[in-house]
Protein backbone atom coordinates (compact mmCIF):
# COMPACT_ATOMS: atom_id res chain seq x y z
CA UNK A 1 0.00 0.00 0.00
CA UNK A 2 1.25 3.49 -0.87
CA UNK A 3 0.03 6.65 0.89
CA UNK A 4 0.91 9.69 -1.21
CA UNK A 5 0.61 13.21 0.25
CA UNK A 6 0.90 15.62 -2.67
CA UNK A 7 1.58 19.27 -1.74
CA UNK A 8 1.58 18.10 1.88
CA UNK A 9 2.18 21.44 3.62
CA UNK A 10 -1.54 21.88 4.38
CA UNK A 11 -1.84 18.32 5.70
CA UNK A 12 1.22 18.74 7.93
CA UNK A 13 -0.18 21.97 9.37
CA UNK A 14 -3.62 20.45 9.97
CA UNK A 15 -2.34 17.27 11.64
CA UNK A 16 0.56 18.72 13.63
CA UNK A 17 4.04 17.29 14.14
CA UNK A 18 3.13 14.59 16.66
CA UNK A 19 0.25 13.13 14.64
CA UNK A 20 2.11 13.05 11.34
CA UNK A 21 5.28 11.67 12.92
CA UNK A 22 3.19 8.86 14.40
CA UNK A 23 1.68 8.14 10.98
CA UNK A 24 5.13 8.00 9.39
CA UNK A 25 6.51 5.68 12.06
CA UNK A 26 3.55 3.30 12.08
CA UNK A 27 3.34 3.21 8.28
CA UNK A 28 7.00 2.28 7.95
CA UNK A 29 6.74 -0.46 10.59
CA UNK A 30 3.73 -1.92 8.75
CA UNK A 31 5.50 -1.94 5.39
CA UNK A 32 3.42 0.90 3.92
CA UNK A 33 5.21 3.25 1.54
CA UNK A 34 4.70 6.87 2.60
CA UNK A 35 5.45 9.59 0.04
CA UNK A 36 5.41 13.23 1.17
CA UNK A 37 5.68 15.86 -1.56
CA UNK A 38 6.61 19.40 -0.51
CA UNK A 39 7.74 22.54 -2.31
CA UNK A 40 9.92 23.55 0.64
CA UNK A 41 10.44 20.80 3.25
CA UNK A 42 11.78 23.11 5.97
CA UNK A 43 12.08 21.94 9.56
CA UNK A 44 9.16 24.09 10.69
CA UNK A 45 6.95 22.08 8.32
CA UNK A 46 8.41 18.57 8.73
CA UNK A 47 10.05 17.54 12.00
CA UNK A 48 13.32 15.66 12.21
CA UNK A 49 11.45 12.68 13.67
CA UNK A 50 9.27 12.49 10.56
CA UNK A 51 12.33 12.81 8.33
CA UNK A 52 13.96 9.89 10.14
CA UNK A 53 10.99 7.71 9.12
CA UNK A 54 11.38 8.69 5.45
CA UNK A 55 14.77 7.25 4.44
CA UNK A 56 14.58 8.21 0.76
CA UNK A 57 14.70 11.65 -0.82
CA UNK A 58 14.15 12.90 -4.36
CA UNK A 59 15.29 16.53 -4.50
CA UNK A 60 14.34 18.62 -7.54
CA UNK A 61 15.61 22.10 -8.28
CA UNK A 62 15.13 24.60 -5.46
CA UNK A 63 16.23 27.94 -4.08
CA UNK A 64 19.90 27.76 -3.09
CA UNK A 65 18.94 28.78 0.46
CA UNK A 66 16.72 25.70 0.80
CA UNK A 67 19.28 23.06 -0.19
CA UNK A 68 19.86 22.06 3.43
CA UNK A 69 16.18 21.13 3.78
CA UNK A 70 16.26 18.92 0.71
CA UNK A 71 19.43 16.82 0.99
CA UNK A 72 21.67 15.48 3.79
CA UNK A 73 24.69 17.62 4.65
CA UNK A 74 27.17 14.97 3.51
CA UNK A 75 25.54 14.81 0.06
CA UNK A 76 25.74 18.59 -0.30
CA UNK A 77 29.36 18.52 0.87
CA UNK A 78 30.09 15.93 -1.84
CA UNK A 79 28.99 18.38 -4.54
CA UNK A 80 25.20 18.12 -4.92
CA UNK A 81 23.78 21.54 -5.77
CA UNK A 82 20.03 21.58 -6.58
CA UNK A 83 20.01 25.33 -5.98
CA UNK A 84 21.92 25.77 -9.25
CA UNK A 85 18.86 24.54 -11.18
CA UNK A 86 16.13 26.54 -9.47
CA UNK A 87 12.98 26.05 -11.53
CA UNK A 88 14.83 26.17 -14.84
CA UNK A 89 15.62 22.43 -15.25
CA UNK A 90 12.38 20.40 -15.19
CA UNK A 91 13.01 16.81 -14.17
CA UNK A 92 16.58 17.32 -12.93
CA UNK A 93 17.00 15.73 -9.51
CA UNK A 94 19.17 14.04 -6.91
CA UNK A 95 18.08 10.71 -5.41
CA UNK A 96 19.17 9.54 -1.95
CA UNK A 97 17.79 6.10 -1.21
CA UNK A 98 18.81 2.69 0.16
CA UNK A 99 20.00 0.47 -2.67
CA UNK A 100 21.83 3.27 -4.48
CA UNK A 101 25.62 3.41 -3.96
CA UNK A 102 26.37 6.33 -1.67
CA UNK A 103 29.01 7.69 -4.04
CA UNK A 104 26.20 8.18 -6.58
CA UNK A 105 24.09 10.37 -4.28
CA UNK A 106 25.66 13.66 -5.46
CA UNK A 107 25.35 12.65 -9.14
CA UNK A 108 22.55 14.54 -10.95
CA UNK A 109 19.77 12.52 -12.53
CA UNK A 110 16.92 13.40 -14.83
CA UNK A 111 13.42 11.98 -15.02
CA UNK A 112 11.66 11.20 -18.26
CA UNK A 113 8.68 13.23 -19.38
CA UNK A 114 5.43 11.28 -19.24
CA UNK A 115 3.75 11.92 -22.59
CA UNK A 116 0.23 11.13 -23.73
CA UNK A 117 1.62 8.46 -26.04
CA UNK A 118 3.01 6.62 -23.02
CA UNK A 119 -0.35 6.26 -21.25
CA UNK A 120 -1.32 2.94 -22.83
CA UNK A 121 2.08 1.43 -22.11
CA UNK A 122 2.00 2.56 -18.47
CA UNK A 123 -1.55 1.25 -18.04
CA UNK A 124 -0.50 -2.14 -19.37
CA UNK A 125 2.51 -2.14 -17.05
CA UNK A 126 0.35 -1.26 -14.04
CA UNK A 127 -2.13 -4.00 -14.95
CA UNK A 128 0.62 -6.58 -15.21
CA UNK A 129 2.11 -5.49 -11.88
CA UNK A 130 -1.24 -5.80 -10.11
CA UNK A 131 -1.94 -9.19 -11.63
CA UNK A 132 1.50 -10.69 -11.09
CA UNK A 133 2.92 -8.76 -8.17
CA UNK A 134 3.40 -10.09 -4.66
CA UNK A 135 0.16 -10.43 -2.70
CA UNK A 136 -0.32 -9.15 0.82
CA UNK A 137 -0.77 -11.75 3.52
CA UNK A 138 -4.42 -12.29 4.59
CA UNK A 139 -4.07 -10.39 7.88
CA UNK A 140 -2.53 -7.32 6.24
CA UNK A 141 -4.98 -7.41 3.32
CA UNK A 142 -7.96 -7.63 5.65
CA UNK A 143 -6.70 -4.83 7.89
CA UNK A 144 -5.97 -2.43 5.04
CA UNK A 145 -9.24 -3.21 3.26
CA UNK A 146 -11.18 -2.48 6.44
CA UNK A 147 -9.53 0.96 6.70
CA UNK A 148 -9.11 2.04 3.08
CA UNK A 149 -12.10 0.23 1.63
CA UNK A 150 -12.33 0.36 -2.14
CA UNK A 151 -9.35 2.72 -2.28
CA UNK A 152 -7.26 -0.36 -1.61
CA UNK A 153 -8.15 -1.72 -5.04
CA UNK A 154 -5.57 -4.47 -5.22
CA UNK A 155 -7.02 -6.48 -2.32
CA UNK A 156 -10.70 -7.26 -1.77
CA UNK A 157 -10.57 -9.58 1.20
CA UNK A 158 -8.51 -11.87 3.38
CA UNK A 159 -8.69 -14.68 0.87
CA UNK A 160 -7.71 -12.54 -2.09
CA UNK A 161 -4.50 -13.55 -3.83
CA UNK A 162 -3.65 -9.99 -4.76
CA UNK A 163 -5.43 -9.95 -8.13
CA UNK A 164 -7.57 -6.87 -8.46
CA UNK A 165 -11.25 -6.98 -9.31
CA UNK A 166 -11.09 -3.89 -11.52
CA UNK A 167 -12.17 -3.94 -15.16
CA UNK A 168 -11.59 -1.82 -18.22
CA UNK A 169 -13.98 0.95 -19.21
CA UNK A 170 -14.83 -0.79 -22.50
CA UNK A 171 -15.57 -4.05 -20.69
CA UNK A 172 -12.56 -5.83 -22.09
CA UNK A 173 -9.65 -7.28 -20.17
CA UNK A 174 -6.05 -6.97 -21.19
CA UNK A 175 -4.13 -10.15 -22.04
CA UNK A 176 -3.66 -11.01 -18.36
CA UNK A 177 -7.08 -9.87 -17.18
CA UNK A 178 -5.50 -7.01 -15.26
CA UNK A 179 -7.28 -3.89 -14.00
CA UNK A 180 -7.16 -0.42 -15.46
CA UNK A 181 -10.19 1.43 -14.07
CA UNK A 182 -11.89 1.25 -10.69
CA UNK A 183 -15.60 0.21 -10.73
CA UNK A 184 -16.71 3.59 -9.36
CA UNK A 185 -15.01 5.29 -12.34
CA UNK A 186 -16.34 2.96 -15.04
CA UNK A 187 -19.26 5.25 -16.02
CA UNK A 188 -17.21 8.43 -16.25
CA UNK A 189 -17.11 9.98 -19.71
CA UNK A 190 -13.61 11.42 -20.16
CA UNK A 191 -14.85 13.67 -22.98
CA UNK A 192 -17.73 15.22 -21.03
CA UNK A 193 -17.57 18.91 -20.18
CA UNK A 194 -16.79 19.72 -16.58
CA UNK A 195 -19.68 21.23 -14.58
CA UNK A 196 -19.77 24.95 -13.93
CA UNK A 197 -18.25 26.10 -10.66
CA UNK A 198 -20.65 26.55 -7.79
CA UNK A 199 -20.65 28.65 -4.67
CA UNK A 200 -18.37 27.14 -2.04
CA UNK A 201 -16.15 25.18 -4.45
CA UNK A 202 -13.11 27.24 -3.45
CA UNK A 203 -13.61 26.79 0.29
CA UNK A 204 -10.78 24.68 1.82
CA UNK A 205 -11.86 21.25 2.99
CA UNK A 206 -9.83 21.44 6.19
CA UNK A 207 -7.24 23.50 7.97
CA UNK A 208 -9.49 26.54 8.26
CA UNK A 209 -8.95 28.71 11.26
CA UNK A 210 -11.85 29.96 13.33
CA UNK A 211 -12.02 32.67 15.95
CA UNK A 212 -9.57 35.48 16.59
CA UNK A 213 -5.92 34.88 15.76
CA UNK A 214 -3.69 37.17 17.82
CA UNK A 215 -1.32 39.62 16.19
CA UNK A 216 2.43 38.91 16.56
CA UNK A 217 2.64 41.36 19.47
CA UNK A 218 -0.40 39.85 21.20
CA UNK A 219 0.94 36.34 20.64
CA UNK A 220 4.25 37.21 22.31
CA UNK A 221 2.43 38.70 25.29
CA UNK A 222 0.25 35.60 25.59
CA UNK A 223 3.35 33.40 25.41
CA UNK A 224 5.03 35.38 28.21
CA UNK A 225 1.88 35.02 30.30
CA UNK A 226 1.87 31.27 29.65
CA UNK A 227 5.43 30.97 30.97
CA UNK A 228 4.40 32.91 34.07
CA UNK A 229 1.45 30.55 34.60
CA UNK A 230 3.71 27.49 34.31
CA UNK A 231 6.11 29.07 36.80
CA UNK A 232 3.30 29.93 39.25
CA UNK A 233 2.02 26.35 39.02
CA UNK A 234 5.47 25.03 39.84
CA UNK A 235 6.10 23.49 36.39
CA UNK A 236 9.62 24.66 35.61
CA UNK A 237 10.38 22.31 32.67
CA UNK A 238 8.36 22.98 29.51
CA UNK A 239 8.37 22.07 25.83
CA UNK A 240 6.12 22.36 22.77
CA UNK A 241 3.86 19.49 23.86
CA UNK A 242 2.93 21.43 27.03
CA UNK A 243 1.45 24.13 24.81
CA UNK A 244 -0.89 21.86 22.83
CA UNK A 245 -4.13 23.10 24.41
CA UNK A 246 -2.74 26.63 24.56
CA UNK A 247 -2.07 26.57 20.80
CA UNK A 248 -5.61 25.38 20.06
CA UNK A 249 -7.07 28.06 22.30
CA UNK A 250 -5.13 30.90 20.71
CA UNK A 251 -4.99 29.55 17.12
CA UNK A 252 -1.20 29.33 17.05
CA UNK A 253 0.95 26.45 15.78
CA UNK A 254 3.39 24.34 17.74
CA UNK A 255 6.13 25.31 15.29
CA UNK A 256 5.56 28.94 16.34
CA UNK A 257 5.88 27.89 19.99
CA UNK A 258 9.13 26.04 19.22
CA UNK A 259 10.62 29.21 17.74
CA UNK A 260 9.44 31.31 20.69
CA UNK A 261 10.99 28.84 23.16
CA UNK A 262 14.34 29.26 21.43
CA UNK A 263 13.94 33.05 21.45
CA UNK A 264 13.09 32.97 25.15
CA UNK A 265 16.28 30.98 25.80
CA UNK A 266 18.31 33.65 24.01
CA UNK A 267 16.57 36.29 26.11
CA UNK A 268 17.45 34.45 29.33
CA UNK A 269 13.88 33.49 30.26
CA UNK A 270 14.62 29.80 29.57
CA UNK A 271 17.68 27.61 29.61
CA UNK A 272 18.33 24.34 27.80
CA UNK A 273 18.11 20.98 29.56
CA UNK A 274 19.77 17.67 28.73
CA UNK A 275 16.60 16.60 26.90
CA UNK A 276 16.04 17.83 23.35
CA UNK A 277 12.98 20.05 23.10
CA UNK A 278 12.69 20.63 26.86
CA UNK A 279 13.53 23.95 28.51
CA UNK A 280 13.91 25.06 32.15
CA UNK A 281 12.15 28.27 33.15
CA UNK A 282 14.46 30.83 34.72
CA UNK A 283 12.53 32.52 37.56
CA UNK A 284 11.29 35.94 36.47
CA UNK A 285 13.16 37.83 39.20
CA UNK A 286 16.44 36.14 38.30
CA UNK A 287 15.86 36.84 34.60
CA UNK A 288 15.24 40.52 35.36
Amino acid sequence: MVAWFEEAANTLRALGDDAFTGIAQEARSAGISLIVSLQRPSYDQMSTSTRASLPSVIALGCDARDEGFSLPDEVLAAGAHPGAWGNRRPGYCYVVSPGIPEDRYPSPARTRRFTQRAVNVMEALAAWAQSNGAAADPVTAGAVSSIAGRAYTGRTGAGDTGRSQLTLVNGEDDMDGGPLVAPEDADIDPDAELPESEEGDDVPLFGQESGHKPSPEEARELFAQALEEFENDGQMIVGPKDFTDWCDRHHLSRSWVSLRLKDAALEGRLEATNTTGRWRIVPALAAA
